[in-house]
């Protein structure tokens, strides 16, 4: 490719203060670079082959992936290679439970440190695309402004993260079983008239850690990613959250409040009204406007609004411990003896936030202080789900059966991790979309059971099965889909 460059003018050589050397350009011809990048992932697609024959403990590939996808934005001036497919595609080269690394510093000393830097045309592309490589949550940040031994402590005192990537197994694991519990829960397919099944009543103590454990396992990836080891703690991790959070919070509102005002009104569990007081209904009461359970990303993003005051915290174990006591409090609703309740304790997810903000606190806590390897234990994990079990059959409470359920599944994911790793790869990496838009399958096998079956309680099991399924893989499918798409249609649903 580099020789059909130069027959076509896309290669050229150059006289600078290194001598003559050839510079791309390939930007020139948008064709040649599309061909360029498919040459160059089907050559590392093979090279691959190499890599994985290593018998190495550890592997360490350097200026391979990242920094290819880097070279080819900037040679062929694709400012949203990193957002592409492209990223997506490349990254399936990389083996299983592999690590990435990028090493930061400043403009001035990058260009300080090889003289190439000041002459190369292409270096301010390169520069800006690394420092949008370092806000990707699955890469290791690397501060290397200090010294060589600051920067190996960097790499090694990552500890899990030198085991695998920060997508790791018992994370995937912990969020396909949390998210299938979720899923369960909001499988209501003929409401107060369910069967009377037996696996029903067991199905049900699944209620009692799904949220918490969705909202402890944020707060920990959170702390394990870039942007809290790099300190952005205000805007850059807002304006990331308003795409995230935000954007698919926006879309899946007035998408299923256009949908529904198509649909019959005694179809709908919850009614809907075109109205301004109806409009800010969505943003103040989520549970109130046409897609409830987007609950979850306002009351997220709200708590990631107070991160500087996570962050000082975190740094004193003193304060630590008094911030966990607060919010253990918190959970009483003490806003109940001021007057606040009924309708009230809704406004902006208040009653939520109360109640959840202690688990993700606690899971920042436990990524900080590196007590994740606790939960590493055989017997966590037996004792845990005793207590948790225990604690939900003798109704303890629900933040006592909180605790205890957050214990028992991140041990039970540690477990499976270890026997099968890629255990519900099929959907683990979309269980984000999976909760966005997954309430649609279920609105539709609840109609066809409502409409055809219902009567026939025999065909309750085989519907609710169906309905699980569906609600798991056509999320999965859309998401898959939505990879391929330009950038904007992937933010609608968090891509």
């Amino acid at each position: 490719m580099n020789a059909l460059a130069r027959v076509l003018g896309l290669s050229v050589k150059v006289h600078n203060e290194m001598g003559d050397v050839w510079e791309h350009r390939l930007y020139k011809k948008p064709w040649f670079c599309k061909l360029y990048i498919w040459c160059s992932y089907l050559d590392n697609k093979i090279a691959r082959r190499k890599v994985m024959r290593l018998k190495s403990d550890y592997v360490i590939c350097d200026r391979w992936i990242n920094d290819i996808l880097i070279d080819l934005g900037a040679e062929c001036r694709f400012d949203d290679i990193l957002d592409s497919k492209w990223y997506c595609n490349f990254h399936t080269i990389l083996p299983k439970n592999s690590c990435q690394f990028v090493v930061i510093r400043n403009r001035q000393a990058v260009l300080d440190c090889r003289l190439e830097n000041h002459v190369n045309p292409d270096f301010p592309y390169r520069f800006e695309l690394y420092q949008k490589l370092a806000k990707k949550e699955d890469v290791n940040v690397v501060d290397n402004s200090g010294t060589i031994e600051e920067s190996v402590k960097q790499v090694m005192g990552g500890g899990d993260r030198m085991k695998s990537n920060n997508r790791v197994a018992w994370i995937s694991i912990l969020q396909a079983i949390t998210m299938a519990a979720v899923l369960i829960g909001h499988i209501d397919l003929a409401g107060n008239m369910n069967p009377d099944y037996p696996i029903a009543s067991w199905l049900d103590t699944l209620q009692a850690f799904q949220i918490p454990v969705f909202f402890f396992i944020s707060g920990f990836l959170f702390v394990r990613s870039s942007s809290f080891a790099k300190g952005l703690i205000s805007g850059g991790v807002i304006q990331s959250k308003v795409i995230r959070l935000g954007i698919p919070f926006l879309f899946l509102s007035f998408s299923m409040w256009g949908l529904k005002l198509c649909l019959p009104a005694s179809t709908l569990e919850h009614p809907i009204s075109v109205s301004w007081e109806y409009f800010l209904k969505i943003f103040l009461m989520p549970f109130k406007g046409p897609c409830p359970h987007i609950w979850f990303l306002e009351t997220l993003f709200i708590l990631f609004l107070l991160m500087p005051t996570y962050k000082w915290t975190l740094n004193n174990k003193m304060a630590t411990t008094a911030w966990i006591v607060l919010l253990f409090f918190l959970t009483f609703a003490p806003y109940k003896y001021i007057g606040i309740s009924g309708e009230y304790e809704n406004v902006l997810c208040l009653n939520q936030i109360c109640r959840f903000w202690v688990y993700f606190y606690l899971g920042m806590v436990v990524q900080k202080y590196g007590l994740i390897r606790y939960f590493q234990n055989r017997w966590v994990l037996t004792i845990s789900a005793a207590l948790y079990y225990a604690a939900v059959i003798k109704g303890w409470g629900a933040l006592v059966s909180s605790v205890f359920g957050i214990a028992f599944i991140v041990s039970l994911s540690h477990w499976l991790s270890d026997i099968r790793p890629n255990l519900f790869s099929s959907y683990s990496r979309y269980t984000y979309q999976i909760y966005l838009l997954h309430m649609l399958p279920i609105m539709a096998m609840k109609f066809v059971y409502h409409r055809n079956i219902m009567e026939d309680s025999t065909w309750f099991p085989i519907c609710w099965i169906v309905a699980l399924l569906c609600a798991i893989y056509i999320p999965t499918m859309v998401a898959k889909v939505a990879e391929r798409c330009p950038k904007p249609l992937r933010m609608l649903i968090g891509l």
